[in-house]
């Protein structure tokens, strides 16, 4: 596993980065700098107390060199919301002969603690559907719909996150703020 990194400088990203990080959000990228970014976002969720407790980690498969790589766990946020994470990454080698990786699976699941109310879930893990978001009922965490979403439209796990926490405010305020 690799070490945390600490965001440089922790401030706002700005409109010029976001638009270098959403050309290289689902392409790919060196595989150090994908750890140190996902490192740098994990902290400042964790900072904002969005993400209260990480329990991800990532899993590197070996043979004659880097294989494949899995982020897989669950991270415990505000408001009794929980998400489970699962991304698979493809390994080459790129450019100077360094590793770089590539999402081709992944799914993000999010739910209140303790019980089964859905809240989110984004994935690509179905054969038979490409990218796409299940939308719940906030009201009974029951699946409303299916949308199919594009390239342009991949969410980042940062981008699930705050999504997910804003939603199971949403319905912690439905529940008269429990």
């Amino acid at each position: 596993m690799a070490n945390r990194v600490p965001r440089p400088g922790g401030s706002e990203e700005s409109p010029s980065r976001r638009a270098r990080r959403d050309n290289w959000s689902h392409d790919w990228y060196p595989y150090q700098n994908y750890l140190d970014v996902h490192y740098s976002h994990m902290n400042k969720l964790l900072a904002e107390q969005l993400v209260l407790r990480d329990r991800t980690s990532f899993d590197e498969v070996r043979g004659r060199g880097l294989e494949q790589v899995t982020l897989s766990g669950r991270l415990e946020c505000a408001r009794d919301l929980l998400i489970s994470v699962r991304k698979l990454l493809e390994v080459r080698r790129g450019v100077h002969n360094r590793y770089e990786v590539r999402t081709v699976r992944y799914s993000y699941h999010g739910w209140i603690r303790g019980t089964e109310h859905n809240v989110t879930r984004y994935d690509n893990a179905h054969d038979y559907l490409p990218l796409h978001r299940h939308c719940f009922d906030l009201a009974s965490g029951h699946e409303t719909r299916v949308d199919l979403l594009d390239i342009e439209h991949w969410p980042t796990l940062d981008d699930v996150i705050r999504e997910a926490v804003e939603l199971a405010n949403k319905i912690a305020e439905l529940r008269g703020g429990r």
